[in-house]
């Protein structure tokens, strides 16, 4: 894993902010007239920089000096980073930035302004924007596995997940999803015709729209993007600071906990 944004400050020299890269060996970048991992990236490419770029760098800010006997900016399309040099069959390309001014300005999406780590292998990234909160979460997860996060029942001091209000995301075989969750009860979703006070006749961990009785105008989360790459999962979805449903979702306000 490894992200970061990167300036090109002259013509023989770049500055990469806020790097993040996972722990490991010496990282290396690359310049190529494509992104394609083991096609013309590699094979019709130039090493840019002597510099290689640490394994298990966070929040690190790091300048590049390009190698004099190297290409220049105009020379290539893609700065790559890549796992060894020389590049051989077996390396990889983990991370590209294009340099073509048609995707100038591009947002990267793995990139939001804060980031918490909730355990060793979970981590939450979050970015306010307007009138949404966008949200990343990303863990070493099994295949099929969920993560989930969310406010729980404003004012709750102890058991906070009973009456929280979560994002379920994840993968379904390789199609990702965000879902919005309203957990009641510490029990998994059932249906039950005696539970009159639900819309739903529902109880315990469900779908806002099961909550209230089919109704998909109660999924106020939208999914942004998703990835699977050496074995974490990301998934990046927004959802309104004051949603307008008032049953089963929790507002935000940035700066209260």
């Amino acid at each position: 894993q490894v992200r970061g944004q990167v300036t090109v400050l002259d013509d023989c020299s770049f500055e990469v902010t806020r790097l993040e890269t996972s722990k490991g060996p010496d990282m290396w970048w690359w310049g190529g007239r494509s992104s394609n991992e083991g096609g013309d990236a590699l094979q019709e490419g130039n090493l840019v920089s002597s510099n290689p770029v640490s394994g298990g760098e966070s929040g690190k800010e790091q300048r590049f000096s390009l190698r004099q006997d190297g290409w220049k900016w105009g020379d290539f399309e893609y700065l790559l980073l890549i796992s060894e040099n020389p590049p051989n069959q077996d390396t990889k390309v983990l991370g590209f930035v294009s340099l073509k001014k048609e995707d100038a300005g591009g947002e990267a999406y793995t990139m939001l302004e804060n980031c918490l780590e909730l355990s060793p292998n979970y981590r939450v990234r979050w970015t306010v924007k307007d009138e949404y909160i966008h949200l990343g979460l990303e863990g070493v997860i099994p295949s099929n596995t969920a993560m989930a996060f969310g406010p729980a029942y404003p004012g709750t001091t102890n058991r906070l997940m009973g009456g929280s209000d979560v994002v379920v995301a994840g993968y379904e075989e390789d199609s990702p999803f965000a879902i919005d969750y309203y957990m009641r009860a510490y029990i998994e979703c059932y249906k039950d015709a005696s539970l009159f006070e639900a819309p739903g006749f529902v109880d315990g961990v469900c779908e806002d729209s099961a909550w209230g009785g089919g109704d998909m105008a109660l999924e106020n989360v939208q999914l942004v993007y998703a990835h699977k790459l050496e074995g974490v999962t990301f998934i990046r979805y927004r959802r309104p600071l004051e949603s307008p449903d008032e049953a089963y979702d929790h507002p935000i306000i940035p700066g209260v906990p």
